[in-house]
């Protein structure tokens, strides 16, 4: 005899059937986010040594960040899966370094622009309506890929690197003794 009572009703059983089916899913999503992380590892290193660009924001901008699930919807990706986004993820000086990242990768062609400009300051509300309209030649800018190469550079082995890094998740997890 173990020296203690319990009692299960069908409802406390099925409860705990889905905390562990729940469970279950939680360390799979963790597993696999650790294994996606480990393939990112060296890439990062890769792209922010391929950034040509004078101020360094991009460069300090580059990281990881996970999908979040109504992104991953709302992109026809399945919401459950892990995802991860390898690029120009965080604000540098309150701005995105996205748009910038997209027109060093990828050039801007040569051409005119129109501008419309608020006269009172470009954060004010459109009061009065005085705007000043005008054009100008842009240069453009010639692409110079470093997200592209990063990704090439280490695409040999990401397949290996995704099991190392879920493998040490599983490992850390056993030896806390969440699994078995």
């Amino acid at each position: 005899m173990s020296g203690f009572d319990f009692q299960l009703s069908a409802d406390d059983l099925d409860r705990m059937e889905r905390d562990l089916r729940d469970l279950e899913k939680n360390i799979k999503t963790r597993a696999v986010s650790a294994g996606l992380r480990e393939v990112a590892r060296p890439i990062r290193p890769a792209m922010k040594a391929g950034v040509t660009v004078r101020t360094g924001k991009l460069k300090r901008s580059i990281g990881t960040r996970a999908l979040s699930k109504s992104f991953k919807q709302k992109h026809g990706l399945a919401p459950d899966n892990p995802a991860l986004f390898i690029g120009a993820v965080t604000k540098q000086g309150g701005y995105a370094q996205d748009y910038k990242a997209r027109l060093v990768e990828h050039g801007v062609d040569a051409g005119t622009r129109e501008v419309r400009r608020n006269l009172k300051g470009h954060q004010r509300w459109k009061a009065d309506g005085k705007y000043t309209f005008y054009s100008y030649h842009a240069p453009g800018m010639k692409a110079q890929p470093f997200m592209k190469p990063a990704f090439d550079k280490n695409a040999s082995g990401a397949a290996g690197r995704f099991y190392e890094g879920l493998a040490a998740y599983l490992d850390r997890q056993r030896n806390r003794g969440q699994i078995l």
